[in-house]
C-alpha cells in the first residue's frame, strides 16, 4: 500500500480546524502527524507469510520440538477508536519440516502490529501466519496489552492488562495446549494433565514425570515453565592497553614479544576459570580516554588473536577500526565488538556485511573524551532502546544480516548510574528485540557506588558477579567481565536456585583478572 503523506497531512489539517486550533502555532503539526502515521501503519497491506517462507530452513532433528519466544514488545492502533494499545506478545509453535530464525518472528510481529487491528485479531493473525508460513503443526500466541481506549476515553480509569490467546493445530486444545502455556510461564497444575502429554511438546520441553501430590505438582509446573538453565557466554576482558581504567598497563613489558606472552598466560587462566570467549582490546574506552592510532592498536592485539585462535579459543576483538577488524578476522577472531556500533568508522558496517561475522553492536553517543557530557535522557531505558534499535536498523540497511547482530546497551557509555540501572530494570524489553544480548557492567563506576567510599576497583567484582547471575537468570546471551572466576561461581549459584542442580567447585588461578 502506498501511503500519501501529503494527503494525510491535508486531512490532519482539516481535523485541526474542526477543533479550533491556532493555524500559526500548529503549522507543522499536520506533516509531523502524517510522518508518524506512515511509521505507525508501515505494515498496512503487507502479507507477512512470504517473508516467513523465504526465511525458513529445514528443521532436521528439531521437527516436533516446540519453539517458544516470550516478551516481544509491541505497539499497535485499535481500529475501533484509532487509539494505541501496547504490551508484549508470547508465542509457541511446533515446527513441521521447517524452522525460522527468531529475527523473522520479531519481524512478523512488527509487521502485523503496524496495521489497524484489534488485540484479539492480532493474536489470531500471528497464529495463522505462522501456520501458513512455516507449515507448522501447531501455534499458540498470547497477547498482553493495556488499551488506550480504556485509559484515554470517558472516565480515564486506570485499566488492567487485557489478555488474548489464539491457537491452531496441535496447540488448539488439550494437554499440548496446557503445556505450551507452561512454556510461556502460565503454570497450570501438572497433576491435572494426563500421564502422556502430546509428543509435539514433550520432545523439546523440560518436563518432569507427573507428580503424585499437589505440592510436587506445583513445583514441577514451575520447573517446566522455567525450562533448562542456559548459562550465558562468559566473555572475559583482556586489555592489551597501557591506560584502561581497571587493568591498564598490566601487561606492559620491555618488548612486544614479552607483552604478548604475558597476555596469553592471562588468557589461559581466564579460560581455566570458565571464560568461553576472550575479548581482546587494544584501545581504552574509559571516560576521557584519547584515541589510539589504528596501527598501534592492531600491533597490540593481532599477535594475541592469532595465537589464541590457533589454540581453538573463541576470540572477540574490541575495536572501532574497520582495518583492525579485518586483520583480526583474517587471523581467526570470531566476533567484532564495536562499542561505537559502526558510527566511529564509516567502513565498519560494510566490512561486517561483507564478512558476515558476528557483530556486537553497542549503543553509543560519542567518543570517550566527551561521552560524559552526552548522558542526558528523559526516559533513559526507553530512549536507549529506541536509539539502539535505530542503530541496528542502520546496520541492516548497510547490508548486515539480522542474525549476525548481537546487541549491547553500552552500560557506562554516555550513561550515569541511574541510566544504567534503568536499562537493567528493562532487561525483558531489550531481550525482546530478536537479537542476542550482551551485558557489560564489569568494574564500572556505577557498581563501585554500591561499595564503601574509596573501595578498590577490584572490589567491584562482587556486584559485577551478582549482576552476572541476575542476567543469567533472565536469559541474556552473554556477560562481559574482568573476573571470570567470580561470575562463573555466580552462574553456578543461579543454576542451583533455578533447578536445584549442584556443580563442583570452579577452578581458580588464585588472583583477580
Amino acid at each position: 500500500m502506498t501511503f500519501d503523506e501529503r494527503e494525510a497531512a491535508a486531512l490532519v489539517e482539516r481535523f485541526l480546524h474542526l477543533v479550533d486550533h491556532d493555524p500559526a502555532r500548529l503549522a507543522r503539526t499536520p506533516e509531523r502527524v502524517a510522518a508518524a502515521a506512515k511509521e505507525l501503519f508501515a505494515g498496512s497491506g503487507i502479507d507477512p507469510v512470504p517473508a516467513l517462507r523465504e526465511g525458513r530452513f529445514p528443521a532436521e532433528g528439531s521437527s516436533g520440538q516446540p519453539v517458544a519466544l516470550r516478551g516481544i514488545a509491541f505497539r499497535s492502533m485499535c481500529e475501533h477508536h484509532m487509539l494505541p494499545f501496547e504490551g508484549s506478545i508470547d508465542l509457541v509453535y511446533v515446527p513441521g519440516d521447517h524452522l525460522v530464525g527468531f529475527g523473522r518472528l520479531h519481524a512478523l510481529v512488527e509487521t502485523l502490529s503496524s496495521q489497524l487491528t484489534l488485540q484479539e485479531v492480532l493474536a489470531d493473525r500471528i497464529v495463522q501466519a505462522i501456520m501458513a508460513g512455516l507449515d507448522a503443526r501447531g501455534a499458540l500466541v498470547r497477547v498482553t496489552a493495556r488499551q488506550g481506549c480504556v485509559t484515554l476515553r470517558g472516565e480515564r480509569q486506570v485499566a488492567g492488562d487485557a489478555v488474548s490467546i489464539a491457537a491452531a493445530g496441535e496447540l488448539r486444545e488439550g494437554a499440548a495446549r496446557s503445556e505450551a502455556m507452561l512454556l510461556l510461564g502460565v503454570a497450570e497444575p501438572v497433576a491435572a494433565l494426563p500421564d502422556a502429554v502430546g509428543d509435539a511438546i514433550r520432545g523439546g520441553a523440560t518436563v518432569t514425570e507427573r507428580p503424585t501430590s499437589a505440592a510436587s505438582g506445583a513445583n514441577a509446573a514451575a520447573t517446566a515453565a522455567r525450562g533448562a538453565f542456559l548459562e550465558p557466554e562468559l566473555m572475559a576482558v583482556l586489555n592489551v592497553t597501557p591506560d584502561s581504567f581497571s587493568d591498564g598497563g598490566r601487561f606492559e613489558r620491555d618488548n612486544a614479544e614479552a607483552r604478548t606472552e604475558a597476555v596469553l598466560e592471562a588468557a589461559h587462566r581466564l579460560i581455566a576459570e570458565g571464560a568461553t570467549i576472550i575479548d581482546v582490546g587494544g584501545e581504552s574506552t574509559r571516560p576521557g580516554a584519547q584515541r589510539v592510532p589504528q596501527p598501534e592498536e592492531c600491533a597490540r592485539v593481532l599477535p594475541v588473536v592469532a595465537a589464541l585462535a590457533d589454540e581453538g579459543i573463541e576470540v572477540s576483538v574490541d575495536t572501532m577500526y574497520a582495518e583492525t577488524a579485518r586483520a583480526v578476522l583474517d587471523a581467526g577472531a570470531r566476533y567484532v565488538n564495536d562499542v561505537s556500533g559502526g558510527m566511529a568508522d564509516a567502513e565498519m558496517l560494510p566490512l561486517m556485511a561483507e564478512t558476515g561475522a558476528p557483530y556486537i553492536l553497542s549503543h553509543w553517543r560519542g567518543h570517550s573524551i566527551l561521552m560524559n557530557n552526552l548522558a542526558e535522557y528523559r526516559d533513559a531505558g526507553r530512549e536507549i532502546l529506541d536509539e539502539l534499535l535505530h542503530m541496528r536498523d542502520q546496520a541492516v540497511q548497510r547490508g548486515l544480516n539480522h542474525e549476525q547482530i548481537i546487541l549491547d546497551p553500552g552500560l557506562g557509555f554516555a550513561k550515569d548510574a541511574e541510566h544504567n540501572w534503568a536499562v537493567l530494570g528493562m532487561l525483558e524489553a531489550y531481550q525482546s528485540t530478536g537479537h542476542p544480548l550482551l551485558i557489560g557492567v564489569s568494574r564500572k563506576r556505577f557498581t563501585g557506588a554500591l561499595l564503601p567510599e574509596g573501595a578498590p576497583v577490584l572490589d567491584r567484582d562482587l556486584p559485577t558477579a551478582i549482576i552476572s547471575a541476575l542476567c543469567a537468570e533472565r536469559g541474556v546471551w552473554g556477560v562481559r567481565v574482568h573476573n571470570a572466576f567470580a561470575s562463573k561461581v555466580a552462574f553456578n549459584v543461579a543454576r542451583g536456585f533455578h533447578d536445584g542442580s549442584v556443580l563442583g567447585p570452579v577452578a581458580s588461578s588464585g588472583g583477580a583478572a
